[in-house]
Formats: structure tokens, C-alpha cells, sequence
């Protein structure tokens, strides 16, 4: 199951290469959909110098920015990165403005403190998605995709019978069972006595109780895989994505409002009648109703 959950990670995104891949992906800038768009990004106020170039420049902070808060919003259940809190996801308290001695802080330690905080922001972003696999990791999660995507069956075992004689032996009918010693000279022991561990067993539908010896069974840590096994993990791996949708009319930028998150939200069972009985007579803060007074004496 860890296993399977940690192939899921590394599928989807959630760690590894892929991450990577998809927030270098992100984070990069928007490119100018024509000329005045282009030249606007280049024109300077008045006393403002052109800033010196780094891989930070490189990056669309507003778009980074906007996302974390989105996913420090968000209850991640076994997230693989560390968890955003929305109150720390403010850029201006990243540095700052003077010294321990009460002096405007220098350019460099300014600078190193900013590509700092940046650098802890990308390290909890879980990247979007793009729209074809989060929409078929939601139809995996709910159960609703194809059935190419069903899990196949699994076939059962074929019952193998175990040699109990330990050495060449004539039985009182005549017939004979051979010892493959050969192998325990050619090879360890460990080797040859790992197919009757316990550890390594698969269950033998065909053996009966009876005929069972006092180490026989399941595999240890064996696990059955169900159809429902499969749409909970992939839910947990739903819940941690999420997808951009278009843009807002507000702007040519997306807001926290476009990014949707995946997951299904829990459902309480509804209460059964002796849940209902015992709350009886009480209202939703769980103080008692006022009785009519002919009902409040009958009750005496």
C-alpha cells in the first residue's frame, strides 16, 4: 500500500521529477500578448532603476504567491510537503527594515533574505495539474471512469504440494520420494527455505483446515486490493491536486477564486432512531424544549 501511494505520488506529480517539471511549468512568467503589453513591462517610474536579474526575476511571484495562499486555505491531508500557513505568506515581512543595531538593512543580506523566503514558498507548493488528468483522477476517485480502468481480477493461486520427507525413503507400499539435495549444496539455506516462509506465502483457497500444519496460511502483510481499496487512494491523491480554470472577468488575472481543489467533502451518517430518542425533547444547543404545562405534569 505505501508503496502503490508513493508510485501515485510520483505519477501525479506530488513528488519527484515530476513536481519539479510542472512547477518550473508554474511559475514561469506570462508571456505580452502584443507590443504595448511588452513595452509596458519595460517602462520605469521616475527614480526607479532597472533591478538586477536573478533566477528570481525569472519567476511570476504574484501567480507562486496567489497559489500558496490558495493551498494554505486548504486542510491537506498527508501532504508530502510541508504545510503553508497563510499568515506567514507575506513578502513585505520577509525582510526586514533595519539591523539589530537599528540601521536600514544593506542590499545583500536584504537580498539573500528575500531569495530565502521565496525558495521555503516554492518548497510547499503541490503544482497544478493540467485539466485532462485531474479531471481523470476525479472520475478515478469517484468511481465514475471507464471500465478500461477497472483493476483486473486477481487469479488464485494453483495449490503446490510440499515434500515432507527430508531424505531418500521407501514407503511400505513400494513407491519411493525423492530428496533434491542438490540444491542444499549449490546454494544457501536462506534461499531454498524462503518458499515455506510464512512471510512469503500466497493463501491457498484449495487447502483445508485438516490438512494444514501449524505454520500455514496467509502471507504476512498481504493485502487484498478491492475496487474500493483503489477509490480511496486515488481520493487522497485527488484532494492533494488541484487545476487552473480560465480567467475572471476582474482582470487578465486569475484570482484564488479560479484554482479549484480536488477532493469530496465528508458526509455524516444520519442518525439512526435510538440517536433520535435519546436527544428528544432538546433543541440544536442542546437545551431542553419548554413543555406545555398539562405535558410537563403528565410527565411528573
Amino acid at each position: 500500500m505505501d508503496r502503490m501511494r508513493k508510485v501515485m505520488m510520483l505519477t501525479f506529480g506530488r513528488t519527484g521529477w515530476r513536481r519539479h517539471e510542472l512547477l518550473a511549468i508554474f511559475r514561469r512568467p506570462e508571456q505580452p500578448l502584443n507590443s504595448t503589453q511588452l513595452e509596458a513591462s519595460f517602462e520605469l517610474q521616475d527614480g526607479q532603476t532597472l533591478p538586477a536579474r536573478g533566477w528570481l526575476e525569472s519567476w511570476d511571484k504574484d501567480k507562486l504567491l496567489l497559489f500558496a495562499k490558495s493551498q494554505a486555505g486548504r486542510s491537506l491531508r498527508s501532504s508530502p510537503r510541508p504545510q503553508a500557513v497563510l499568515k506567514r505568506l507575506d513578502p513585505k515581512k520577509a525582510v526586514p527594515s533595519c539591523n539589530i543595531w537599528g540601521k536600514p538593512l544593506a542590499a545583500k543580506p536584504a537580498r539573500t533574505k528575500e531569495l530565502k523566503w521565496w525558495k521555503q514558498v516554492e518548497n510547499r507548493i503541490l503544482p497544478p495539474l493540467p485539466r485532462s488528468e485531474w479531471d481523470l483522477l476525479k472520475q478515478l476517485a469517484t468511481g465514475t471512469a471507464d471500465s478500461r480502468w477497472d483493476v483486473p481480477p486477481r487469479r488464485a493461486p494453483v495449490a503446490t504440494t510440499q515434500l515432507a520427507s527430508t531424505s531418500t525413503s521407501t514407503l511400505s507400499g513400494g513407491s519411493s520420494e525423492t530428496w533434491a539435495w542438490e540444491k542444499y549444496l549449490t546454494g544457501p539455506m536462506r534461499v531454498i527455505e524462503r518458499p515455506n516462509s510464512r512471510r512469503f506465502k500466497l493463501p491457498l483457497q484449495s487447502r483445508t483446515p485438516q490438512h494444514a500444519i501449524p505454520l500455514d496460511g496467509p502471507a504476512i502483510g498481504y493485502h487484498n486490493y478491492t475496487p474500493r481499496f483503489w477509490r480511496r487512494l486515488y481520493n487522497d491523491m485527488w484532494q492533494l491536486s488541484s487545476v487552473i480554470e480560465t480567467k475572471t472577468s476582474s482582470g487578465d488575472k486569475w484570482d484564488i477564486a479560479s484554482i479549484s481543489w480536488g477532493g469530496t467533502g465528508l458526509k455524516p451518517l444520519p442518525p439512526s432512531t435510538a440517536s433520535l430518542e435519546f436527544f428528544k425533547g432538546l433543541d440544536s444547543n442542546g437545551n431542553q424544549l419548554v413543555r406545555p404545562e398539562g405535558e410537563a405534569r403528565r410527565a411528573m
